[in-house]
């Protein structure tokens, strides 16, 4: 296809009929996948106490049944299931708690002041 087109559009600067013009974020591409990246852990949360839950009560229906100790051992494996579900939202809220303090840092201009150098109006 590049062999079609005119040899005067073959530069980005060049505008021509029918050639899609490829226009290049401002923003660097790592900030934006740090953020796709931290919206995705949160909202995978729901999944991850779900199957955390449904694994406890898989592995402890199997123990009863193969060592004929029910309802125990169910119950024990859906309890730590339940505890690793809680860890997964003290997790979840940990990462928040980090997020929402790098967004903080950002927005005051971020970095740390230097003593004696602080960025306070005198009086």
């Amino acid at each position: 296809m590049i062999d079609a087109l005119p040899r005067a559009c073959y530069s980005a600067a060049d505008r021509c009929p029918g050639v899609p013009l490829i226009v290049h974020s401002s923003q660097p591409s790592a900030p934006r996948i740090k953020k796709a990246y931290d919206a995705l852990s949160v909202s995978a949360l729901g999944l991850e106490m779900g199957l955390a839950v449904l694994v406890g009560w898989g592995i402890g229906r199997w123990l009863d049944g193969t060592l004929g100790t029910a309802p125990y051992l169910t119950y024990v494996f859906l309890l730590c299931g339940v505890g690793a579900a809680f860890k997964a939202i003290w997790r979840v809220g940990m990462q928040a708690k980090r997020i929402a303090g790098e967004s903080q840092q950002g927005e005051r201009g971020g970095g740390r002041v230097r003593q004696g150098h602080d960025r306070r109006e005198p009086r």
